[in-house]
């Protein structure tokens, strides 16, 4: 299994990034070959491919078994790779069975419909262990303090942990979540795949996610900025263009609007995340 810096459930796009905590799988039969550490930068100046992770066993179910729990036991923290990509692509039934129908050769992605053959993995799952990740790094978990919902002759309260949505805490996880707390986010790893969640601010609303901003997707270089400040554009119209990884990506206005912000120039590199361009929709320019 090649472990790239890519989203695979987001069109594959390279990703690039300082990279939290690493685990690599360990294991009987297990080999990893591998250039990653904890905390070393990965741009997009390079090959994707952060390593290999390699299975044998005793007949190819065996193998592939062991090859699934290793990419369980794979943990990027800090940017998305694509193990959990391959994790669902080694526990599908097109590789797991032998004259599955169709079969399952290099061509496989291009034939069946990706998205309905390899979903993208739902996050409320993620979300219970970025719950538990929080609560378990920042609350009291023993003693007489403890925050566990406990009262005087009543049931238990339960406990709620403010994410991008309020999580009642379940069943404590059996193992404590590889994960990263911050004041602002929580990063878990989940069967290889990485989530990240905001976490929710009490005393005050959430940001409206129709911004008007376009990011950029992916670190690269600006190749072309057909619009200036104070240009109308319709929506859909198309507002720059991008490249890293010897791909091209068209940045297009969210809807008709004024472009108010403009902070790209040709040649000039970006990192992930980068606010490009910002459209403000039409009718709204005059509005306090």
């Amino acid at each position: 299994a090649r472990v790239y810096a890519e989203d695979s459930f987001g069109g594959f796009l390279p990703q690039a990034g300082r990279a939290g905590e690493v685990r690599w799988p360990t294991g009987d039969r297990v080999r990893v070959d591998h250039s990653l550490v904890s905390g070393q930068e990965v741009s997009t100046s390079y090959d994707p491919m952060l390593g290999k992770v390699v299975a044998g066993g005793t007949d190819r179910e065996d193998a592939r078994r062991r090859l699934v729990a290793a990419l369980d036991d794979t943990v990027v923290l800090g940017l998305t790779t694509n193990t959990g990509f391959l994790r669902a692509l080694a526990d599908h039934a097109a590789f797991r069975d032998v004259g599955h129908e169709g079969g399952l050769d290099t061509a496989w992605l291009d034939r069946v419909d990706v998205a309905t053959e390899v979903p993208a993995p739902t996050t409320d799952e993620a979300r219970q262990l970025a719950a538990w990740a929080v609560h378990l790094a920042e609350s009291e978990t023993t003693g007489p303090f403890a925050s566990d919902g406990f009262r005087l002759g009543a049931p238990p309260a339960p406990v709620v942990v403010p994410l991008d949505e309020d999580v009642v805490l379940g069943r404590r996880p059996r193992l404590d979540p590889a994960a990263h707390v911050t004041p602002a986010s929580v990063e878990v790893v989940l069967r290889g795949q990485r989530f990240r969640f905001e976490r929710g601010d009490l005393a005050g609303d959430h940001a409206d996610e129709h911004t008007g901003d376009l990011v950029a997707p992916m670190p690269g270089t600006v190749l072309d900025v057909r619009v200036e400040v104070g240009g109308t554009v319709e929506e859909g119209q198309v507002l720059g263009v991008l490249e890293a990884m010897k791909m091209e990506l068209a940045l297009k206005a969210p809807y008709a609007g004024t472009v108010t912000v403009v902070d790209a120039t040709v040649g000039r590199q970006v990192p992930l995340g980068h606010v490009l361009f910002h459209v403000e929709p039409t009718g709204q320019e005059d509005q306090e």
